[in-house]
C-alpha cells in the first residue's frame, strides 16, 4: 500500500495503482493518472490475455513478440490534472513466477511515447522486490511509464508481476 507521509519539501502529489481491482483505471494516489493502462500487442483487456490484472498484480507472461503496457500522467504544472512536480520518483514492487522467465524492460517517456528511456532491465537473474527510479528529467505534461516484454517470456504459467506502482515527489514518499 502506498501512502503519503507528508515528509519532504515537494507538493505531496502522487499517482499510484495498487491493482486492488482487476481494471486498468485504478487510481490509488491523491492525484489522477492521465490515462488508463494501455496494452500494445495483446487484447487490451484487464482480465484476459497475457498482460492482465490478477491477484492484485499487473502480470506480464506467456507472450511472444514484444508486447507492452503503459500509463500516462501529467507531472508538469500545466494542462489537465497537473501534479506540478519539481522532482519525480517512479517506484513499484515486482517479482516473477515460473521459469525460465525472460526479460521485461522498464521505461519512461517525457513525450507521450514518441521515445523512451530505459530505466531497468528485469531478468530471471534480477533481485525481486522494491524498485525506485529518479525520473525528474522526464517531468512533462505527457510522461509515460512502460513495461515492455523484450525476450523469452513464452513459457506457460511463467510471468513477471508488478504492484504498488507510484510516481511521487519528495513530499509523497512511500510509507
Amino acid at each position: 500500500l502506498s501512502l503519503f507521509d507528508g515528509a519532504g519539501s515537494g507538493t505531496g502529489n502522487f499517482v499510484a495503482d495498487n491493482f486492488l481491482a482487476a481494471a486498468y483505471n485504478n487510481s490509488d494516489g491523491n492525484s489522477l493518472w492521465g490515462t488508463n493502462w494501455t496494452e500494445t500487442g495483446d487484447d487490451n483487456v484487464a482480465t484476459t490475455g497475457k498482460i492482465l490484472v490478477a491477484n492484485n498484480q499487473l502480470q506480464i507472461g506467456g507472450v511472444a513478440g514484444t508486447p507492452s503496457i503503459f500509463r500516462q500522467v501529467n507531472l508538469s504544472a500545466a494542462g489537465v490534472n497537473p501534479l506540478s512536480l519539481t522532482t519525480a520518483t517512479f517506484s513499484f514492487n515486482w517479482g516473477r513466477v515460473g521459469g525460465p522467465v525472460g526479460t521485461v524492460i522498464v521505461e519512461v517517456s517525457a513525450n507521450g511515447g514518441t521515445t523512451y528511456t530505459t530505466l531497468d532491465t528485469l531478468t530471471a537473474a534480477s533481485a525481486v522486490g522494491a524498485r525506485s527510479y529518479n525520473i525528474t528529467t522526464s517531468i512533462a505534461a505527457n510522461t509515460r511509464v512502460r513495461f515492455r516484454n523484450s525476450a523469452g517470456l513464452t513459457a506457460a504459467n511463467a510471468f513477471f508481476f508488478f504492484d504498488s506502482i507510484q510516481i511521487a515527489d519528495a513530499g509523497g514518499a512511500l510509507t
